[in-house]
């Protein structure tokens, strides 16, 4: 049944000016009587009245109460007509707009601006469960069109808040079940999915925060979290557990392995400790009879019931570190969810999540508020150890290795500690260990299972050079007035990092070859993950994380030196950035752009001799190619070397259309060709050492690297 609400707009506009003319007469006659009042001198104030004072201020209180309800009336109607010109109103001969509601509607009466987005929210919503009812009513909208009309409001918060309420919160799991049986729309057999995705596009919008929407509150959140809990905890429930974990999760349009939503932080916590208390053994018992129903034309579907909204706090740091690492009632951090869920025994969906959960919360190591930044180490500590002994490459798929890599990238000295090769590990700089029990096979085995992984590759090179860079300012600030101890900690910086990245390469290198049996393609996409690590590693050493992606944060000081800024999303190695990178610096010997990096981190600190960048007398011109290693504007005493300003150089000699690798010059190859050039001349002997010193790092590691997969380790 359905509810017309009937607005003639000419009689509801006069009504409003009578109202309003009345405040105005009001006000007159307020003004005569109080005039009146004055000039004949007689007052009560003997008998504690404050005339007129008091007078005025109550026709002021009347008048305005009148004001505002002409405003709101006004408001209303306002909407109203939008509503008609959207064509959701209907509007007769006589000017009388007519508004078709559901039956049991409540007309919010307190919020007049969002009037409109609530009436095609409650129309779009009723006319969706009617569509997708066992015998619907005739109604001129398809389907589809519902769908498009949600779809295209669904960022308007007050719409999506409107639309949930009508359906229910209990209902959001259920309904998207009926829109896959295949009468109600063009494509049936990706309705159910789709629908469930546009529902948590909803619920994202609805439950955060922004411009004047408020957002839920912490009780709205609970509520709602106990109502879908509830909508699925039933054994006859189960099949709707994946229609769950695609409202919240398997939103990435963008491919950055992190989920394009945002959801209220206290909804994501409360409804994932709704959400475990749920038997998985008996889940995994009942789907027995669900799977083959399902209406997914794909199998990146799961029945956990924390899969989706373990996805979804990828995309929230503080409900990912305040669900995993809470603060213990001791001051204690309580990191035994960790424990629990690294056992689990995950499907790909459901740890793809629970990756991406991780890395969300050790995104929190730099944070400078409260106990976040210790909660978050021992977040890191225990998922690196839980994750390392508890899971298994077989149910990585690639969201969980690159959101693998950015919990590892968020270690970045304690990984760059192992990969080099000590016999334990610890930050390099502050010699701590991270909590949980790791140790360095737990950090050499993950990064292993990872080095297939383009974006894992990128993100983890990415980290040892944002680390050396960071490291190496370190040690420049603790001897302000000492520049060969300075000299000294960036030659021993970097080759920590040349030795933990060519393990990585090596690592990368051998487990290509291992993929021999597969396509072509495959394997030189695995091959070039050693060439892309490099790359990416002397970029970033340079000119920072934002030149391949971005950080969340940093700190400063060396307490914080083994977070540094740490790292939200990873690194993608397909971005234009990175393409970038790649295309540019692409060079057979892959050394060359870590000593192009150590090179530049000496001359950008004030380190080389000045003489280093003038040109030889008997050729002025040599150097005037690599011109952007001096910009203009410089202090001409020394180098600002940013390698992602660099282009290549193409002999002018050769065919220029297809070059091949030795008619390239890189920028990395322009640095070292002008430290050796420069070295001949002034015989700068720290130039040659930070070679020597990037090619002593890499030497041994790499071949180390190999052997990983055969001494028992991925």
């Amino acid at each position: 049944m359905m509810t017309k609400v009937t607005m003639n707009q000419v009689n509801l506009e006069a009504a409003i000016k009578s109202l309003r003319d009345l405040a105005d007469q009001c006000e007159t006659s307020r003004d005569n009587i109080a005039r009146y009042y004055t000039d004949d001198g007689d007052t009560l104030e003997k008998d504690g009245y404050r005339e007129p004072e008091d007078f005025k201020a109550a026709v002021n209180t009347a008048v305005g109460t009148v004001r505002d309800r002409a405003t709101t009336i006004e408001t209303y109607k306002d909407k109203i007509v939008e509503l008609n010109q959207s064509g959701v109103a209907s509007k007769d001969a006589d000017g009388v707009i007519t508004l078709t509601l559901p039956d049991d509607a409540t007309i919010p009466d307190s919020d007049p601006e969002n009037f409109a987005s609530w009436a095609q929210a409650t129309i779009d919503a009723d006319d969706l469960k009617n569509a997708l009812s066992e015998i619907p009513e005739h109604r001129d909208r398809t389907y589809d069109d519902i769908m498009a009309s949600i779809r295209a409001h669904s960022n308007d918060p007050a719409y999506a808040d409107a639309v949930i309420t009508e359906i229910g919160p209990d209902n959001l799991t259920s309904l998207p079940l009926y829109a896959g049986r295949g009468k109600y729309t063009s494509d049936p057999e990706q309705a159910s999915a789709d629908l469930a995705s546009l529902f948590g596009t909803l619920i994202a919008s609805a439950s955060t925060g922004h411009g004047s929407w408020p957002g839920w509150s912490e009780g709205k959140c609970q509520q709602v979290a106990t109502a879908v809990k509830e909508s699925v905890d039933d054994s006859k429930e189960c099949e709707r557990l994946p229609i769950l974990n695609r409202i919240f999760g398997d939103h990435d349009a963008d491919g950055d392995h992190v989920n394009d939503l945002k959801f209220n932080r206290y909804l994501l916590v409360d409804l994932a400790e709704e959400l475990d208390d749920i038997d998985l053994n008996k889940v995994r018992e009942d789907q027995k009879g669900v799977v083959g129903v399902l209406s997914f034309t794909d199998d990146s579907y799961s029945f956990d019931p924390l899969a989706g909204v373990l996805d979804a706090m990828g995309n929230n740091r503080f409900a990912a570190l305040t669900y995993l690492a809470p603060s213990a009632d001791d001051g204690n951090v309580d990191t035994s969810r960790i424990d629990e869920l690294s056992t689990r025994g995950w499907d790909q969906v459901g740890m793809a999540g629970f990756a991406a959960a991780l890395a969300a919360g050790s995104s929190l190591r730099s944070s400078t508020v409260g106990d976040q930044a210790n909660r978050a180490t021992e977040l890191a500590g225990h998922a690196v150890n839980g994750l390392a002994e508890n899971t298994a490459e077989s149910i990585y798929n690639d969201d969980t290795k690159a959101s693998i890599a950015t919990l590892l990238a968020n270690c970045r000295s304690e990984l760059a500690s192992a990969l080099r090769g000590d016999d334990g590990y610890d930050d390099l700089v502050t010699e701590h260990k991270l909590p949980g029990g790791v140790g360095s096979r737990d950090l050499i085995n993950l990064s292993y299972r990872l080095v297939d992984n383009q974006d894992a590759v990128a993100t983890l090179s990415a980290s040892i050079g944002e680390w050396a860079h960071q490291a190496s300012q370190i040690d420049i600030a603790d001897s302000p007035d000492d520049p060969d101890e300075q000299f000294n900690g960036i030659q021993n910086r970097y080759q920590q990092s040349a030795a933990a990245l060519s393990f990585l390469a090596g690592m990368a290198d051998d487990k290509a070859e291992r993929k021999t049996d597969q396509t072509d393609d495959t394997v030189k996409a695995s091959s070039d993950n050693t060439k892309l690590a490099f790359n990416v590693f002397s970029t970033v050493a340079s000119a920072g994380l934002g030149a391949v992606g971005g950080p969340v944060g940093g700190t400063a000081g060396k307490t914080a030196m083994s977070v540094g800024s740490t790292l939200l999303t990873p690194v993608i190695a397909k971005s234009p950035k990175v393409q970038d990178v790649a295309s540019a610096m692409s060079t057979p010997d892959l050394t060359m752009t870590t000593k192009a990096a150590a090179i530049a981190e000496a001359a950008n600190a004030g380190l080389l001799d000045p003489a280093d960048y003038d040109a030889p007398e008997d050729d002025p011109d040599a150097f005037a190619q690599y011109g952007w290693l001096r910009p203009a504007g410089a202090d001409p005493s020394r180098a600002n070397i940013n390698l992602d300003f660099g282009s290549n150089i193409i002999d002018d000699e050769r065919d220029k259309s297809d070059p091949t690798d030795d008619q390239v010059e890189t920028p990395s190859q322009q640095v070292v060709h002008w430290a050796e050039g420069a070295y001949e001349t002034t015989g700068d002997d720290r130039l040659r050492e930070l070679t020597n010193a990037v090619v002593l790092g890499k030497a041994d590691r790499y071949a180390d690297g190999t052997t990983v997969k055969q001494n028992g380790g991925g």
